[in-house]
């Protein structure tokens, strides 16, 4: 009866767990991040009238057009940065739709709010019916000066446009509901950078389900596998992502607790990531140095546990 309840334990309570730590933390990541979970957002925009130069001086007005695909249009967001420097500007905010000559809303914003690189919400009485309609906004600066005007910044997305909802209306319409939930899946996969950090989240439910998949396979494809997550984090990202650690650690448990390799193994790996470390100062390249050490101690760690195992159940 035990090994059934064992079985039962590993082969399925473990990956509901997964699954649930893995919608906990988008859950958490959309509702502490710039977008909101009860957003739904569009980042394309056209400029009809772009930034003639990287700081807005007193007139300067930038003009930008957009498709709105969704209701509840009430949030038009810019990522701003003031370098670093005091800004004492007032930027004035317009919308109407396109091809009118009314502004459905205009209002003046100071530009000691603006928190640097930082999406600024520029917000306006909700929109119901905006779904499938043109909207032109401008934003124009009052009284900018060289050396104390704000910066548009390039740090992608520049522009977005946010229709919000209230989980109470989402709630009670279950037509809404779908909806809702049916368009925020795919504004998840518009946005790169939530994208990855979905993809991280379920990371360790996607390395579970591979290694339940192969249990007769031999460890070597499964340790040069694990190799691939940690190639790419060194090489191809540019922040440090907990759940990418998490996610290695966690299949090289697995493999370790399959097929009990000699923690030698581990043990090697760690050392090859401290040679590469030094490599890279070598050659100055601090990001990749930085990013190997990381790998380095955690290889540390799991030669340790695994040591320590070894030596308590040595007969």
């Amino acid at each position: 009866m035990k090994p059934k309840i064992r079985s039962l334990t590993f082969y399925f309570l473990l990956p509901v767990f997964l699954f649930l730590l893995g919608t906990f933390s988008l859950f958490k990541y959309l509702s502490a991040g710039e977008f909101g979970i009860t957003n739904l957002d569009i980042h394309q925009l056209d400029w009809e009238r772009p930034p003639q130069r990287s700081e807005l001086l007193k007139w300067d007005t930038l003009l930008g057009k957009f498709h709105s695909r969704f209701s509840n249009l009430g949030i038009v967001s810019l990522r701003f940065d003031s370098q670093g420097r005091g800004s004492d500007d007032i930027l004035v905010f317009r919308l109407r739709e396109a091809g009118t000559a009314k502004w459905l809303y205009e209002a003046n914003y100071k530009t000691d709010q603006i928190q640097p690189h930082q999406l600024f919400p520029f917000g306006f009485p909700v929109i119901r019916d905006s779904a499938g309609k043109d909207y032109e906004f401008q934003v124009e600066s009052l009284r900018g000066a060289t050396g104390s005007g704000i910066f548009l910044d390039s740090q992608p997305p520049v522009f977005v446009a946010k229709s919000s909802f209230t989980k109470s209306e989402l709630l009670a319409d279950k037509t809404l509901l779908t909806y809702f939930l049916k368009n925020k899946f795919f504004n998840i996969f518009e946005d790169p950078d939530t994208l990855l950090n979905a993809i991280l989240f379920f990371l360790p439910l996607f390395l579970f389900l591979m290694f339940a998949a192969t249990r007769n396979v031999h460890p070597i494809p499964l340790i040069l596998f694990a190799m691939i997550p940690i190639v790419f984090d060194i090489i191809g990202l540019t922040r440090k992502y907990d759940f990418m650690y998490l996610s290695v650690a966690f299949f090289w448990s697995l493999i370790t607790w399959r097929y009990r390799p000699d923690s030698r193994v581990s043990g090697y790996l760690a050392l090859s990531f401290l040679v590469m470390t030094t490599v890279f100062i070598v050659f100055k390249q601090m990001v990749f140095a930085e990013k190997t050490t990381v790998w380095a101690f955690l290889f540390l760690c799991l030669t340790a546990l695994q040591q320590a195992y070894e030596l308590k159940n040595k007969k």
